[in-house]
């Protein structure tokens, strides 16, 4: 638990440093309802907190010394979808539900040991439930004994506390060279 405390406290440091925010280069407000519905869409500081809580415990199950056991269904949704265009298998290509998105993920982190993960940034969008999240990964596939170092973008929809949707993209050529195949 604590190895979860630390990594939830440099996510918020982290986080709290990356969100971005540009002002707009004319002060004054945009007419009609575009500015109107920015403005009712700005992101707040709690939104911001869930989804740092949320990646923090998402990354956590991969340095987990039990991952079997990991509650990792706690951080999801009902209603919860995860999304890997870039996956080798189609049934891997859209997850549904709690269980098999938790049984899924512990199976993929099992193919590596040694994670780490650095550099994550936080950016809010005009929706205030989505977030985009960017990190760096490292670790040492069992199968090949080959390093593995990964840059993750992750689009991430909450449901106030909960995921309700993970869309992630990564460079594939870097998993191929370290899994020695292309999934």
């Amino acid at each position: 638990m604590n190895t979860l405390k630390k990594l939830f406290a440099s996510v918020v440091a982290i986080g709290a440093m990356s969100v971005s925010y540009a002002a707009p280069a004319d002060p004054r407000p945009l007419p009609g309802p575009t500015y109107e519905a920015a403005a009712d869409r700005a992101v707040s500081y709690s939104a911001l907190a869930n989804v740092q809580r949320a990646i923090a415990a998402h990354l956590a199950l991969w340095t987990s010394p039990d991952r079997a056991h990991y509650p990792y269904e706690a951080l999801l949704a009902d209603d919860v979808v995860y999304e890997f265009p870039y996956a080798a298998a189609p049934s891997s290509a859209r997850i549904e539900g709690k269980k098999a998105i938790a049984d899924h993920l512990r199976n993929v982190a099992e193919g590596a040991t040694q994670w780490t993960f650095s550099d994550l940034k936080f950016f809010s969008t005009l929706e205030p439930n989505v977030f985009f999240v960017s990190l760096n990964a490292s670790a040492v596939v069992r199968e090949t004994g080959r390093p593995y170092r990964q840059t993750y973008v992750i689009r991430v929809t909450m449901d106030g506390d909960k995921i309700s949707n993970l869309y992630t993209l990564w460079d594939q050529a870097a998993r191929a060279t370290a899994f020695g195949r292309a999934d």
